[in-house]
């Protein structure tokens, strides 16, 4: 399957997730008074972190021995699975800890377990889910996302329409995901064989909680140097300003979605590589490109559209976190920009370094937090967003280049850095501007990155591959 092909079906699959959740919070924007959304979110947001010690970072290790040996593939996943069965004791010890030192007000307890056990619903449905993914398996993946997907949203969206209150909705969300893993482990068990749940205290069952540790690390830590921000101004502000600054969150995760495809793409394809430092640089260098042509244009959008987007998407009722938004623009560029220097360090077995990395952004972001909350309020917290950003990127930069040896910016990489930055000047000096002027500007900047950060080559590239998939679509063959 070429990459065009596998790129398109791995965005759409995950591309239709992250869409139906932020399409169902959108409505539960706008039918929920800011308060009450704000409370509801603040508990999604603790009820995933929380949900992180189960997911165990097993998405990054699964594509990575997998892509090594897909012939395990059932046993891999089968030791997965009994590794989750082992961390529900701690996530049910460390939620009964939530419960009685109540971050989480009482009235919202069950909202919050609710909401918990869908994310360890989703979190093993999706373990089948990766199988497919490493196996190249990607049509299966899309089809498994539509249906789950198209169940929860029909029913968030029926339920919060009706009026459906905070219990209710957490309900559903509880029950689309059972659902999910019903269907993704039915067809798993069809194409692998049914995965094995005992002995739970095998030695390989061991083996991938050790070697899965720092997967653990980075994805917890990945994530709550993110979602940090989110509690502490609930701690310093209430329910109102998580409210008002969840929007332009959900907003951001949902325009990160290519960077998780790029993730799962090139992941697999660098891992079987990576005994050719050559080869490996190379496919490093065209990521990093591909990272940033995408990265410079959505945050150049956001940037330049932000009030529009907010009031069009939300409401005028959120006003206030128009400039929230306009910041996480800088947020959704580094974001990308650091995305091939983190794979590159995976696929190197230095995931040690990514979780020692990211511990120091997660302290980081709680002691800026702590300090431009309590003096800025929620962009306060959009800043100190974009300076642990900064911080975390510096140190995958110099570490893959001074230890690695790898330069994985080049010169078409500056330029499209250098673009961003004559984007940002322009709006700090100018400030917002007539919508023609902002389409020209917007237009202008998506013509000059797709110049430089794709060559003739690629292009021709691209455009052969397109042309592939389309005769083939046409011929009725299977991809």
């Amino acid at each position: 399957m070429s990459l065009i092909a596998k790129s398109t079906q791995m965005f759409l699959s995950i591309a239709l997730r992250l869409a139906t959740n932020f399409v169902v919070f959108v409505i539960l924007a706008r039918v929920w008074d800011v308060r009450s959304f704000g409370a509801f979110m603040y508990s999604f947001t603790v009820s995933t972190l929380i949900g992180l010690l189960i997911d165990y970072g097993f998405g990054l290790q699964l594509l990575r021995d997998i892509g090594h040996e897909p012939s395990r593939t059932r046993e891999i996943v089968s030791n997965a699975l009994r590794a989750k069965l082992i961390l529900l004791v701690p996530v049910l010890a460390i939620s009964f800890g939530v419960i009685l030192i109540p971050p989480i007000s009482p009235a919202s307890i069950p909202v919050f377990l609710l909401l918990l056990l869908s994310v360890v619903l989703n979190s093993t449905a999706l373990l089948f889910n990766f199988a497919f993914r490493a196996n190249q398996r990607f049509n299966v993946e899309l089809r498994l996302s539509a249906w789950a997907n198209s169940i929860f949203f029909v029913f968030a969206a029926v339920a919060s329409l009706a009026g459906g209150k905070p219990i209710f909705m957490a309900g559903v969300f509880a029950f689309a995901r059972c659902v999910y893993l019903i269907i993704s482990g039915r067809v798993f068990a069809r194409t692998f064989g049914w995965p094995a749940l005992l002995p739970f205290r095998s030695p390989s069952v061991r083996n991938m909680l050790t070697t899965g540790f720092p997967f653990c690390v980075h994805l917890s830590l990945g994530t709550l140097y993110f979602q940090v921000d989110t509690i502490v101004i609930r701690a310093l502000l209430g329910d109102e300003a998580v409210g008002l600054y969840q929007p332009a969150i959900r907003l951001v995760m949902g325009l990160l979605v290519v960077t998780e495809v790029l993730s799962n793409v090139f992941l697999p394809s660098m891992a079987a590589i990576r005994q050719s430092i050559e080869k490996l640089l190379s496919e490093g260098r065209r990521l990093t490109h591909y990272a940033f042509v995408t990265g410079t244009i959505l945050a150049t959008i956001m940037l330049l559209w932000s009030r529009d987007i907010i009031v069009c998407i939300y409401s005028t009722d959120y006003l206030a976190t128009v400039p929230v938004f306009s910041v996480f623009s800088i947020v959704l560029f580094l974001r990308y920009m650091g995305i091939s220097f983190g794979i590159t360090l995976t696929v190197c077995d230095r995931q040690s370094v990514r979780a020692a990395a990211v511990s120091i952004a997660v302290v980081l972001s709680i002691f800026l937090n702590l300090i431009l909350v309590h003096r800025f309020g929620i962009v306060g917290a959009a800043w100190s967003s974009v300076i642990t950003h900064i911080v975390l990127n510096l140190i995958y930069v110099i570490y893959t280049r001074v230890e690695l040896g790898f330069g994985l910016l080049t010169r078409r990489s500056y330029g499209m850095f250098l673009c961003a930055a004559l984007v940002a000047a322009i709006y700090l000096l100018f400030g917002s501007q007539p919508w023609l002027l902002k389409a020209l500007e917007t237009l202008a900047v998506i013509v000059v990155i797709l110049s430089i950060g794709i060559s003739p080559a690629e292009w021709k590239s691209v455009l052969a591959g397109m042309q592939k998939v389309l005769r083939r679509e046409k011929a009725g063959s299977p991809p």
